[in-house]
């Protein structure tokens, strides 16, 4: 039988076959015998305390690796083979992890995570792949783009490939191999393919792809 928590201040506890619908918890160990629909967790030791699926709530920190699908992530790492669904990060580490759908602003993503679809807004990309979504501001560091649109941001040492849409930004040292392009600053690009629609543009190889419109200075190529 399943016991039920619905509101409280809890620390350093240990919880077994409960179904958790509010509280605060501090330090405590909830492990996949738990269910936990919604509360407050905190954990000053940053240890892996939180072993079910989180549905929502207000996490403060700590270090979670399991699926999450919704509430708010403010701080804390969130580690691999973790995978989020839905909700909102203000900040935090997600390092290795499956991005599907949601809201991020001012985390830091390293370590090979995937971004499939959602917003990202201002923060760190690193060593990624954004496969879908929206990318606003930020930067961008040694990742791959394969589609989403992107709006502006620093964006260097990446690859941008298929669908993908850049409407402003910063770019240099970048492979372009397609996509849609308006109004980047770039800089230091190899171009095989892609539409060029304006932008300004220096030191940059274009062995394919169609410009219309924009400004080019240095430009080699066939």
């Amino acid at each position: 039988d399943k016991n039920y928590i619905n509101d409280g201040y809890f620390s350093e506890c240990t919880f077994t076959n409960y179904i958790i619908n509010g509280g605060k918890f501090y330090n405590c160990v909830i492990d996949n015998t738990n269910t936990w629909n919604l509360g407050e967790w905190h954990n000053a030791n940053g240890s892996n305390d939180f072993t079910s699926e989180w549905y929502s709530g207000v996490w403060n920190s700590g270090i979670f690796n399991g699926k999450w699908y919704g509430g708010t992530f403010n701080n804390g790492v969130f580690a691999y083979p973790g995978e989020w669904y839905d909700g909102i990060a203000n900040g935090g580490v997600f390092s290795g992890i499956t991005w599907h759908s949601g809201l991020t602003r001012d985390a830091i993503f390293v370590d090979k995570c995937t971004f499939e679809s959602g917003i990202f807004n201002d923060g760190y990309f690193i060593d990624s792949t954004f496969n879908g979504g929206n990318f606003n501001g930020g930067k961008m560091y040694n990742s791959t783009i394969n589609g989403g649109t992107v709006y502006n941001g620093m964006i260097t040492g990446s690859t941008v490939n298929g669908d993908s849409e850049i409407k402003g930004g910063s770019f240099s040292d970048m492979i372009i191999n397609n996509g849609k392009i308006f109004n980047m600053t770039g800089i230091n690009l190899t171009v095989n393919n892609g539409k060029f629609y304006s932008g300004n543009y220096s030191n940059a190889v274009f062995i394919g792809g169609d410009i219309y419109n924009g400004m080019y200075l240095n430009i080699t190529g066939t």
